[in-house]
């Protein structure tokens, strides 16, 4: 757990709170390497976690049945009862906290009301995932004053932590960001089916670096545009499915299905969607096998090709990311580059030699300056662990 966040989040607590916290529930942001846009389409995701955390100080609450939680990042207070949903007039923010312990009561748990700061050294908007960070941070924390820590398996928590954002924050989004900030593990990224659920660690070669570089456009995340692409999915996906005979997931579309089926019945739009679906799922195989191989090279050109499927077919690349992707990938020791996550803005990630990432998030820097006068300096990531619930010791 980063200790100055613990230190931090533990200071505010007592000015807060007047006392010590009991626990500290740390989650870490994510990057997908490759595999954007098909978790909710039930293919494959290639995410890893980042070395940047959600930290919540919590402790029982002494003024039940309410529920308090202090955001260091709004300077606001939340106030809620998980057990009365209707009632809420929650900030966004307040959202990602409330909704897992909500969730969690209808799974089963008896939900003890608790009392939290939460302070972060992930920038929020740079679509790093810092809500599925603090879902999965706040759900910890509900665990443990209810007693029930645990009880929930990691698997499962993320689904938790998924429902609540698509019941309260109204993003319809797949398992990738909650599944990998619960359950990464530190040195690999993670292959995930997102169909089954089926999971596999894959390490990262030494040779590899992994750089964030925040486009400085917020996402906002366009909710409705993120909305609106799963819808595009999914109506390409039924269409398919009465062609083909079967109910398919679109990932599981192969290219030739798509063409020979999917160009008649479907509209420009829904096929284009579909035709980037269908190629992430096998890019994304592809560079599996690429990194095990210790082939950068080729893993990066996958990348490359990820970023020009989701800015032409899928529409989520904005100027910003464009001119981040073209920059990296004309700089000598760059393997590729791409946009991550969602899109719409937010951050792009860059592949390069480890023993060059210094100097190439320096040259990043300065020409993304000197196209966009935007500032922004490359963050050198390594491959995290999954969230972490510590008794708090004085």
């Amino acid at each position: 757990m980063n200790e100055e966040l613990q230190r931090e989040a533990t200071d505010v607590f007592r000015d807060k709170f007047g006392r010590d916290p009991r626990w500290l529930a740390s989650a870490p942001g994510r990057v997908n390497l490759i595999g954007e846009h098909t978790d909710y389409c039930g293919g494959h995701v290639l995410p890893m976690a980042v070395d940047r955390h959600v930290v919540v100080a919590a402790d029982k609450s002494r003024n039940a049945p309410e529920s308090r939680f202090w955001s260091t990042l709004d300077g606001e207070m939340a106030e809620f009862d998980v057990r009365k949903t209707s009632n809420w007039k929650l900030a966004r923010w307040a959202r990602y906290v409330a909704g897992p312990g909500a969730i969690l009561g209808w799974e089963g748990l008896r939900v003890e009301p608790v009392e939290a700061v939460i302070v972060s050294d992930l920038p929020a908007g740079a679509g790093l995932s810092s809500s599925a960070a603090l879902e999965v941070a706040a759900a910890l924390a509900f665990e443990a004053a209810s007693g029930a820590s645990g009880k929930f398996d990691r698997p499962r928590l993320a689904q938790v932590c998924q429902k609540a954002e698509h019941k309260f924050a109204g993003v319809k989004c797949g398992i990738m960001d909650q599944y990998s900030v619960a359950c990464a593990r530190e040195g690999n990224a993670l292959y995930l089916d997102c169909h089954n659920l089926f999971a596999q660690h894959v390490p990262l070669p030494a040779g590899l670096a992994v750089l964030v570089v925040d486009s400085k456009v917020p996402r906002k995340l366009a909710d409705a545009e993120y909305n609106r692409r799963r819808e595009d999915c999914e109506a390409a996906a039924h269409s398919l499915s009465t062609e083909l005979g079967r109910r398919v997931h679109l990932a599981e579309v192969s290219h030739d299905e798509l063409i020979r089926w999917g160009k008649p019945v479907l509209g420009e739009r829904e096929f284009r969607r579909a035709r980037h679906v269908v190629g992430e799922e096998h890019r994304t195989a592809r560079a599996v096998e690429y990194l095990k191989r210790g082939e950068l090279e080729a893993f990066g050109e996958q990348a490359r090709e990820s970023h020009r499927s989701l800015a032409e077919d899928f529409e989520v690349s904005c100027r910003e990311l464009d001119i981040l992707v073209r920059l990296a990938c004309e700089i000598d020791g760059v393997f590729g580059a791409r946009l991550t996550g969602a899109g719409f803005g937010g951050s792009a990630v860059v592949f390069c030699r480890t023993r060059d990432a210094g100097e190439i998030a320096g040259q990043l820097r300065d020409l993304y300056k000197v196209e966009t006068g935007k500032d922004s300096m490359p963050m050198v990531t390594r491959p995290a662990g999954r969230a972490r619930l510590e008794e708090f010791e004085g």
